[in-house]
């Protein structure tokens, strides 16, 4: 994103991302996520959609815009790991380069009290016309 601060631009923000097909693809929501940290954007509110069986995924049951279920007691959604990653890697990400353009991937790397540092990453890949992703830990 160009610098617009000759005109006293703090920052740009995304209302709402994620379409209701792609809403719970946990890759498609780190392709978005990914997408925009790159293109410097400030801020992006997650989009707030409907249960197929009604009400909202939002406000329903306390499920934090669908990333919890609620059963009896609260059960993360797949998607839940994407958000997970964003936050615990605050401050810690290292750079993720993919030759493949139906890739996504944010990873993070922690060293121990014995110098040993794990590199953690989450990877979202294609399946047909939507996106899963997996957790992938190495240490060196």
């Amino acid at each position: 994103m160009p610098d617009y601060a000759s005109i006293s631009l703090l920052g740009c923000m995304v209302n709402e991302y994620g379409p209701q097909l792609e809403y719970q693809s946990p890759g498609m929501m780190l392709a978005y996520i990914t997408e925009m940290e790159s293109a410097g954007l400030s801020i992006a509110c997650r989009t707030c959609w409907g249960n197929p069986s009604g009400g909202s995924a939002c406000f329903d049951n306390l499920s934090i815009s669908g990333l919890l279920s609620f059963d009896g007691q609260y059960v993360p959604q797949g998607i839940y790991e994407v958000y997970r990653h964003l936050g615990v890697s605050k401050g810690k990400r290292v750079d993720v380069s993919l030759d493949d353009s139906t890739l996504a991937a944010m990873a993070y790397a922690e060293s121990n009290a014995s110098g040993v540092t794990k590199i953690t990453a989450i990877v979202g890949a294609w399946e047909g016309s939507l996106f899963s992703a997996a957790p992938v830990v190495t240490q060196r």
